[in-house]
């Protein structure tokens, strides 16, 4: 399961969906570029692993990072943006080309904030999800 693929079923996923659209600037991969706004969503892909069944390749799975980074010292809209990406993602299915998507869930979750240069703060709030695909 290539990482490129599952990143643009990801970015397919969010940036569809209005209500995320409404509290979102952008989804980036990896990093976000120095005009960005706040808050935007990063997903980074963690780790993978692949399951054999004698010599055959039966399942990929993968973890990713996905989380809202918000500015200042609220958390609220960091939040909220998690959680329409659970819903979104959570047990829901994701379209690779030639993969079938046998599960995609939230195995864990964070928050924290960061200090920044002259004193400002960054929310980061998000969690991992593990996507095994066949």
């Amino acid at each position: 399961m290539s990482s490129v693929t599952v990143a643009a079923a990801l970015y397919a996923r969010m940036n569809t969906d209005v209500t995320l659209k409404a509290i979102v600037s952008g989804i980036y991969r990896n990093v976000a570029p120095p005009s960005a706004t706040y808050p935007f969503v990063i997903m980074q892909h963690i780790t993978g692993a692949d399951e054999y069944t004698f010599t055959q390749r039966v399942s990929s799975q993968a973890r990713w990072q996905i989380k809202v980074i918000d500015e200042g010292y609220s958390a609220v809209a960091a939040e909220t943006a998690l959680t329409r990406i659970d819903v979104l993602l959570t047990d829901q299915r994701l379209d690779v080309s030639g993969k079938t998507n046998w599960v995609i869930r939230r195995i864990t979750r964070f928050e924290y904030a960061q200090m920044g240069e002259f004193g400002v703060i960054y929310q980061h709030v998000g969690g991992e999800w593990f996507i095994e695909m066949a």
